[in-house]
């Protein structure tokens, strides 16, 4: 057997639901990125896509995202900003007033978990919700993580439950 063999036969097959939390976290990256530096979100995600073999969430080595769904995730939220933005203000209310300007990571996973809801009706909220929430501890404490469940929860309402 060869090396280029042996090597394959090692590997193990990656899970659905891996996949889309690495593209979920990427899609997050990228959206920070745009706002932050007003970069071309396609730039930024190929940026990512290249370097995923570095990428970690709470320590642990991330699989290649699910392509498909991290395009649909980066597109929507483009195509539809305005408009998840109207729904994340009529949500947070005065806490959006009180914020001065929301920190933009937790932005950034507020957009991308609200379009999905939206969008993405073939994929159960609790696993979108969830994978949104692990991203959130990622990069805050449990006061943000109660914050992006409200809200996503509330978007969820919004959208599915109608």
């Amino acid at each position: 057997m060869s090396e280029a063999t042996q090597q394959t036969a090692k590997k193990k097959p990656v899970s659905k639901s891996a996949a889309a939390r690495s593209a979920r976290l990427v899609a997050v990256q990228a959206q920070y990125e745009v706002m932050h530096r007003g970069a071309d979100a396609q730039e930024v995600v190929a940026h990512y896509l290249r370097e995923a073999s570095n990428l970690e969430l709470h320590g642990e080595k991330l699989v290649e995202p699910n392509l498909k769904l991290l395009k649909s995730i980066i597109d929507g939220v483009e195509a539809r900003g305005q408009e998840l933005l109207e729904v994340l203000a009529n949500i947070l209310g005065d806490k959006a007033k009180k914020s001065n300007g929301m920190d933009l990571i937790l932005k950034a996973i507020l957009l991308c978990g609200s379009y999905e809801l939206m969008a993405h009706d073939d994929i159960d909220a609790p696993i979108i919700i969830n994978d949104y929430l692990d991203i959130t501890h990622a990069f805050y404490d449990v006061s943000e993580a109660k914050l992006v469940n409200g809200v996503l929860d509330k978007v969820s309402k919004l959208f599915r439950d109608a």
